[in-house]
């Protein structure tokens, strides 16, 4: 394992990332968990990335690290509550950063990260707030995650920030537009998250989805239509152009990750030993820098092909009736938002109430009121997506 350093702290550059303890890639064997958590500690992982939103993750996270404390970089968020709704408050801020410490079993934590935006709390508080946390000794750093851009700047122009949060993937590439530039502007660290894909490059083209019940990735547009195609033929063309080289498509993703400027850590969340000792393998794997270059290439012209392919996806989509199933409307609608957003057409702050409202609509039982707010939903993002449409 190689590790980086920043703003002081010395970390592995593959972290591991506890968020399907939460539940969301469905059931969970905990025991099972622990053995992989257990194995990427004897692997040379140091750096371990959780969330007071991921269930019981801090609690399995704090006792499996135990005595190894010391040499360890453990991250935790600050998330919404019950409701979903974000709240940044000082007096918020300052208990849930108590809670955290208890369930991790610690008395300091290395990096402590705002997890989701509170626009009716000024930034000023909140970062005010975290520096008091930071001389009490009780976090070392502070960061933010999934947060859009304009926000991001006002914790770096109001605190030190310690890193920002965002996905970035072969397949995910649309924080290079604003997120990242801004980072390596103010010297802030970029760990990258579901740099895998979500397991999406490791999918055989012609396999079938088949995911647990509660699994997100069931309604997750990289595992529909357009984008998995784009990713099936991003893995194909990995495997083809690495394999000579001893790397998996998942090792080669990965190690094109950490070869982005600014990045300071890689975080892959794999539930199974085999896969995480996969994961990590490609921190010791390199290919040649003419590889690379025929890689950069391959994605550039792939990411041309998809917004084409994308655009006309999204138009239909908005533009015709939805699928009488609300379930599959719902996906439709989700798909069209979040590929419009990756693809630059709009920004996610814009749309980001009417993501709120889309997923609102799965909470109502009565067929005909979840049809009309779905319907709502898709005339207003084709308002804002295609006003002339």
């Amino acid at each position: 394992m190689k590790y980086r350093e920043h703003q002081g702290e010395r970390f592995s550059e593959i972290g591991m990332g506890c968020y399907g303890l939460s539940g969301a890639y469905g059931k969970v064997d905990i025991r099972e968990y622990k053995k992989t958590l257990d194995c990427a500690i004897e692997n040379g992982v140091t750096y371990f990335d959780t969330a007071q939103g991921y269930g019981s993750a801090e609690e399995i996270l704090g006792e499996v690290v135990g005595k190894r404390r010391p040499s360890l970089f453990l991250s935790t968020k600050v998330s919404p509550d019950a409701s979903g709704k974000a709240d940044l408050r000082a007096e918020t801020l300052y208990r849930a950063c108590e809670a955290s410490l208890k369930r991790l079993k610690t008395d300091y934590i290395d990096l402590y990260n705002i997890h989701f935006d509170d626009p009716e709390t000024p930034v000023e508080e909140t970062v005010t707030a975290l520096e008091k946390l930071v001389r009490e000794g009780k976090i070392r750093h502070y960061g933010v995650g999934h947060l859009p851009p304009h926000r991001v700047k006002r914790y770096m122009e109001s605190g030190k920030l310690f890193s920002a949060m965002g996905e970035y993937s072969v397949v995910a590439r649309h924080g290079e537009r604003e997120l990242f530039p801004l980072c390596r502007r103010y010297k802030t660290g970029i760990v990258a998250f579901s740099v895998t894909g979500r397991g999406v490059l490791a999918r055989k083209r012609g396999e079938e989805s088949c995911f647990d019940k509660g699994d997100i990735r069931a309604i997750d547009p990289l595992f529909q239509r357009e984008k998995l195609s784009s990713a099936l033929r991003i893995a194909d063309y990995l495997k083809e152009i690495a394999g000579n080289h001893g790397m998996t498509p998942v090792q080669t993703a990965i190690a094109w990750v950490l070869r982005r400027p600014g990045v300071i850590c890689a975080l892959t969340g794999p539930s199974r030993r085999e896969h995480l000792l996969e994961n990590i393998r490609a921190s010791s794997q390199e290919l040649p820098q003419s590889i690379w270059e025929e890689i950069d290439s391959f994605l550039e012209q792939e990411e041309s092909r998809f917004k084409e392919e994308g655009h006309q996806a999204v138009l239909s989509l908005l533009s015709q009736p939805l699928d009488p199933d609300g379930e599959k409307a719902f996906k439709d609608l989700l798909y069209a938002a979040e590929t419009a957003v990756a693809l630059g057409f709009l920004e996610e702050s814009v749309l980001m109430p009417l993501f709120y409202d889309l997923f609102q609509t799965r909470a109502t039982r009565d067929a005909e009121e979840r049809s009309r707010a779905l319907e709502r939903v898709r005339l207003e993002v084709k308002g804002l997506l295609f006003p002339e449409e």
